[in-house]
């Protein structure tokens, strides 16, 4: 009998253990690494938990904040000492680094401007800040409407061939398109000067650079003074005075990262995962801009909106 109890006690022993080696056996760590750490970095990594929390895996994020080639070294010891099944680099320099340094791990990007910070990598897969031209296209002619010119601001090297694409799907929906090229910031102000007065608003491909915290005074200024409206890039331009910016949702952005990553978990290669933008569009308006303006918006699109300055 009491051989019967030794055994039954062994037995309920191994069963309770049991689960917990397997919990053990199935604890993953990812290395997270960041470009800076502000807060849309955050909200991002509490999207790519919350993803990974009902992926049915145990996964543990290891962050780290990548400064410069300084800490390099730390960052890769730490990569081999957790034995990491994958990385999710947050920004371009932490992009740029994850990329160079570890060709042989699937590798999620986010909070890039656009697919070239992934180069021609089969090891990467990733998430791109930029919304697709006709998302852009449609809110613009929400916004403004297809009676009046826009004009566009772009650097031919940068986003010439953007351009080209942008003037065909415009034209497909009714919008007109007027090309203004920017190639250098001394360039700016001429090129604002020779606008027609009744061009219907300024907008920019962001990867131009042509919007930056160099110019914004100036552009704004423009902007206000001739009562010609200016799409912004985020929410902060929209609060400095443009009339709306299309943002995204950070959170939402890392759950879509942290898909990407329990994707690659169940054994698809990061090459057959594609790139794709923010699928959640969030915007803001600033209504004094609006009121300077002298537009009118359907109060629905006024209500909808991310946030109103």
């Amino acid at each position: 009998m009491s051989r019967l109890i030794v055994i039954g006690c062994w037995l309920s022993s191994l069963l309770i253990c049991v689960p917990q080696c397997l919990a053990d056996t199935q604890s993953i760590t990812i290395t997270a690494i960041l470009s800076r750490d502000a807060e849309p970095y955050q909200e991002v990594l509490e999207g790519v938990r919350q993803a990974f929390s009902v992926s049915g895996f145990r996964i543990e994020l290891d962050v780290h904040v990548y400064k410069d080639a300084s800490n390099n070294a730390p960052i890769k010891a730490a990569v081999s000492a957790s034995r990491s099944r994958a990385v999710l680099s947050l920004g371009s320099q932490a992009t740029a680094f994850a990329v160079s340094e570890f060709s042989e791990l699937p590798i999620c990007a986010g909070l890039i401007v656009d697919e070239k910070a992934l180069g021609d990598s089969e090891n990467v897969t990733g998430l791109v800040l930029k919304f697709p031209l006709e998302i852009e296209l449609q809110w613009l002619k929400m916004f403004i409407g297809s009676d009046k010119s826009i004009a566009v601001l772009y650097h031919e090297e940068k986003s010439g061939a953007e351009l080209g694409r942008a003037q065909q799907l415009a034209e497909q929906i009714g919008l007109r398109l007027h090309a203004q090229a920017v190639n250098d910031h001394s360039d700016l102000p001429s090129v604002l000067k020779r606008l027609p007065q009744n061009t219907g608003a300024l907008w920019s491909f962001a990867e131009s650079g042509i919007l930056n915290a160099q110019t914004a005074k100036h552009v704004l200024l423009y902007s206000f003074r001739n009562r010609i409206p200016l799409v912004g890039l985020s929410n902060q331009w929209t609060k400095a005075g443009a009339l709306y910016s299309l943002d995204r949702d950070y959170f939402d952005i890392g759950v879509q990262c942290g898909e990407k990553i329990v994707k690659i978990l169940n054994g698809i290669p990061p090459e057959q995962i594609p790139v794709e933008p923010p699928r959640k569009v969030f915007y803001s308006i600033n209504m004094k801009t609006l009121r300077h303006m002298k537009l009118e918006l359907p109060e629905s699109l006024i209500q909808d909106a991310h946030e109103v300055f």
